[in-house]
């Protein structure tokens, strides 16, 4: 079986420890929780994570670069969130079963309002307003069916 136990140090990093040995894993990113694995370009330093602090469409988004993207450029790594996570996903450091994928991939959509595809929620949005009132319209139109036949059937009874 095996356990986790955590630094005491600024970042988070984790050990496990399996039959008395004690293998280290990747440090955690404090803002994601991914784990910070080694520059998939160059290979030499760790990735770093951050927000991004510019006013633009991806004002506070989180990002991964490589320490070495600094002055001067000695690396060209930088991707978001979704990158850095389809990167662990594609080198095996996080597995995602189907079953747990669709509820992560539901929470993204409803809680991503800074995301690239805001039109594409905007869009989904739409569609299920409009059949909400589809279904409203319909409710309304039966129970006034309902109220017109229970008149007529008064009068007729009189």
């Amino acid at each position: 079986m095996a356990q986790y136990a955590e630094s005491s140090g600024g970042r988070r990093s984790r050990s496990r420890v399996q039959a008395g040995r004690n293998v280290e894993l990747d440090p955690v990113g404090e803002l994601s929780g991914f784990p910070l694995i080694r520059c998939p370009v160059c290979g030499l330093a760790r990735v770093v994570e951050g927000r991004t602090k510019k006013d633009t469409e991806n004002h506070g988004r989180l990002f991964f670069k490589c320490a070495r993207n600094a002055f001067p450029k000695l690396c060209s790594y930088y991707g978001f969130e979704k990158q850095y996570f389809q990167l662990l996903k594609d080198v095996g450091v996080v597995v995602v079963r189907p079953s747990q994928w669709a509820e992560v991939v539901n929470e993204e959509e409803e809680g991503s309002v800074d995301s690239p595809n805001g039109d594409k929620q905007k869009k989904t949005l739409e569609q299920k307003m409009d059949s909400v009132f589809w279904k409203m319209n319909v409710f309304f139109a039966c129970v006034v069916f309902m109220f017109v036949g229970g008149v007529l059937m008064y009068c007729a009874m009189k």
